[in-house]
């Protein structure tokens, strides 16, 4: 049942981080013919803000839900295990985002500087949105719903 609901929990985030990250893409950055990498306006700077916004959601919105399941009676609570970040959801889920940003921006910085990309095509953008959208989730999920699972959260819904 826990593996199920994790999965499911990592499932939905991954769906909706993709979608949305796709969708500011557009928003932010149109549909040009290509994008530089470096700058205030380039490809690398925009990875941060994109993994932070997604581990924000990413772990913020499971927690919150697995809370209030908790609270309700749908869910209950791990035992024997220890709460490796804070109780509070939206203190879990920005404790996750930061490193994310940092991670995820440090990563594709290096890549981009080794193979000396100075622009991208806008495909390229939507490709780098979709890979943050599924590997930020598949690592913040799991850990925010593990610890909103945790026995100290449980019967109290903390948002």
């Amino acid at each position: 049942m826990l593996r199920k609901y994790i999965r499911t929990e990592i499932a939905v985030s991954i769906f909706m981080s993709c979608a949305m990250n796709v969708l500011m893409a557009f928003v932010i950055f149109g549909m040009p013919g290509s994008l530089p990498v470096w700058g205030a306006a380039g490809v690398a700077t925009d990875v941060a803000p994109t993994a932070f916004m997604t581990a924000l959601m990413s772990a913020g919105m499971p927690g919150l839900l697995t809370g209030r399941r908790l609270r309700n009676g749908a869910l209950d609570p791990l035992t024997g295990r220890t709460r490796l970040l804070p109780g509070n959801a939206f203190v879990r889920a920005v404790i996750l985002a930061i490193p994310s940003a940092a991670v995820m921006f440090a990563l594709f910085a290096a890549v981009f500087a080794a193979a000396s990309i100075e622009k991208l095509p806008f495909a390229a953008l939507l490709a780098i949105k979709i890979v943050i959208g599924i590997a930020v989730p598949l690592v913040v999920t799991p850990l925010a719903v593990r610890d909103a699972l945790s026995p100290a959260d449980a019967g109290k819904f903390q948002p």
